[in-house]
């Protein structure tokens, strides 16, 4: 039945719903309200469903071979308005597409070294005890002051005697 459904089509050339015809070369019958309701069902069924995919997919591929000759002829014809438009299109799927290079820099600092930056820039501007004790809370303050006068103190290596 789908084989039979699908030999008879399901537009004419005009592009108009044929689905009488494909109904009733799968063997449905009826008046034409039944047969439109039986092509509904059998579009519902799975199998039908599997067959239409198989043969629109090979009905795709082939037509773009078509689509290409028909883009090439466009292409061809500089009066053409969508010339560049056709010629750009045959470069890109014909492997000569514009390369695009991105270079994404990626810089990750904690939110202590925020922070303590924060810290430096609020000292900088000669900001008050209170104003730093809002800005960081008294105990994350204390914290911050502490880590900032660990960096400041030089660290001598080697051996001592």
């Amino acid at each position: 039945m789908a084989h039979q459904f699908l030999r008879a089509g399901f537009q004419d050339r005009r592009g108009r719903p044929r689905d009488l015809r494909a109904g009733r070369a799968a063997g449905f019958g009826g008046d034409d309200a039944t047969v439109r309701m039986q092509v509904s069902r059998a579009l519902h069924n799975q199998k039908v469903q599997d067959a239409l995919r198989e043969v629109g997919g090979k009905l795709i591929r082939a037509s773009a071979f078509t689509a290409i000759r028909q883009t090439e002829k466009i292409a061809n014809d500089i009066e053409h308005r969508d010339c560049l438009k056709a010629c750009l299109a045959l470069m890109d799927r014909g492997g000569f597409a514009v390369e695009t290079h991105h270079t994404v820099t990626v810089e990750h600092k904690s939110l202590d070294d925020q922070a303590l930056e924060a810290l430096r820039t609020m000292r900088t501007l000669k900001a008050t005890r209170e104003q730093l004790e809002d800005m960081f809370g008294k105990a994350g303050l204390l914290r911050y002051e502490s880590l900032l006068a660990e960096k400041a103190t030089p660290v001598l290596e080697g051996e001592t005697s």
